[in-house]
C-alpha cells in the first residue's frame, strides 16, 4: 500500500470520527446546537463543521430547527434507533422461549432476522448433546439457502423476492442448495402455505434445519425461529411427530408475546402438513 492510499484512509477515518462527534454533541439537555456551538465543542473550524453538517443533513442524520438557526438530530437516527429497540425487544422476549425449546428438543435453537439481503442470526442457544450443530450470533447467510433464511425470504414483499431471485447467479453453498429461481419460487410458495420450512444440508452438510416464522402485532414476519439437528438424529418420524410440533408451538408463543393474534391470519399450528396433503417428512430439503 503506497503512502498516498494510507493517507487517504487516515483522512477518511478522521472524517468519520468527526461526523460521529457531531452527532454525539447533542444530548437530552441540549437537543439543538448552532454552528458556533458545535465548532466550539469539537474544537474545529466553522468551515470544517459546516462541511460535516452538510453531509449529515443530506443523509438525514441531522436536521435544521424550524427557524433555520440551529441544528438537531434527524429522523434517520430515530429510524435506526427503532430497529435497535425492536431487535432488543425481540431477543429479550425470545430468549426464555428459545431455552424452553432447546430443553424440549435438546437441539440447537437460533433466532434470525433479515438484514439487507441476508439472514442474520441475532440469538442462539446451543443444544445439549455432545454432537450438536454450532452457530453464533452475528452469523450471516444468503436468503435463498437453508430453512431459516427461506422462511424469512418467503414472507418478504414480491418486489424483494424477485430482486433476489433475478440475480444473475444464486450462490451454491452445498450440492443441495437450490439455485434455480423457478424451483425456489415454488418452494417459497409452499413455505407460505404450510407455515414452516424443513431443509437438509443446503447450507451445512449433515445438518437438518426446521424453521417457522415469527410475527409481530401487525402480522408481519419479523424473524424466523429455527432448530438445527445433526442428520443422524433427524429421522422423519422425529421431525414430524416431535420437533415440528414443538417448534411451531414455540414460534406461535413468541408471536403471541410480540402481540400477534390468530385472527390476523392462519395460525401455523393449524397447518402442520403441507398444502398438498403430504407429511413434513416428504420435504426434507436442506439446512
Amino acid at each position: 500500500m503506497d503512502l498516498t492510499v494510507r493517507e487517504r484512509e487516515k483522512s477518511g477515518l478522521r472524517t468519520v470520527e468527526r461526523a460521529l462527534s457531531v452527532l454525539e454533541s447533542f444530548t437530552a439537555e441540549e437537543t439543538e446546537c448552532s454552528l458556533a456551538d458545535l465548532a466550539r465543542k469539537l474544537r474545529l473550524s466553522k468551515a470544517t463543521v459546516s462541511r460535516l453538517l452538510s453531509t449529515l443533513l443530506k443523509h438525514g442524520y441531522i436536521d435544521r430547527t424550524p427557524d433555520g438557526s440551529k441544528y438537531c438530530l434527524g429522523v434517520k437516527l430515530f429510524y435506526l434507533g427503532s430497529i435497535v429497540a425492536k431487535t432488543m425487544k425481540l431477543r429479550e422476549v425470545a430468549l426464555p422461549i428459545m431455552y424452553e425449546l432447546r430443553d424440549a428438543t435438546e437441539e440447537t435453537v437460533h433466532l434470525n432476522i433479515v438484514d439487507g439481503n441476508q439472514r442474520l442470526c441475532i440469538e442462539c442457544v446451543e443444544g445439549r448433546h455432545e454432537l450438536k450443530v454450532t452457530t453464533h450470533v452475528g452469523q450471516r447467510s444468503p436468503l435463498h439457502a437453508g430453512a431459516s433464511a427461506k422462511v424469512l425470504l418467503a414472507y418478504q414483499d414480491t418486489e424483494t423476492i424477485e430482486k433476489i431471485l433475478s440475480r444473475s447467479r444464486l450462490s451454491r453453498i452445498t450440492s443441495t442448495t437450490i439455485t434455480e429461481p423457478e424451483k425456489l419460487r415454488k418452494e417459497l410458495e409452499e413455505i407460505r402455505n404450510r407455515g414452516y420450512a424443513v431443509s437438509r444440508g443446503e447450507r451445512i452438510h449433515g445438518v437438518v434445519a426446521l424453521s417457522a416464522p415469527v410475527r409481530d402485532r401487525t402480522g408481519s414476519v419479523v424473524a424466523s425461529l429455527s432448530v438445527l439437528v445433526p442428520e443422524t438424529r433427524a429421522e422423519a418420524s422425529r421431525i414430524e411427530d416431535v420437533l415440528l410440533p414443538l417448534l411451531l408451538a414455540k414460534a406461535a408463543e413468541l408471536s403471541f408475546r410480540l402481540g400477534y393474534s390468530r385472527e390476523l391470519g392462519t395460525h401455523p399450528l393449524g397447518n402442520k402438513r403441507c398444502s398438498s396433503g403430504s407429511s413434513a417428512s416428504g420435504d426434507l430439503g436442506g439446512a
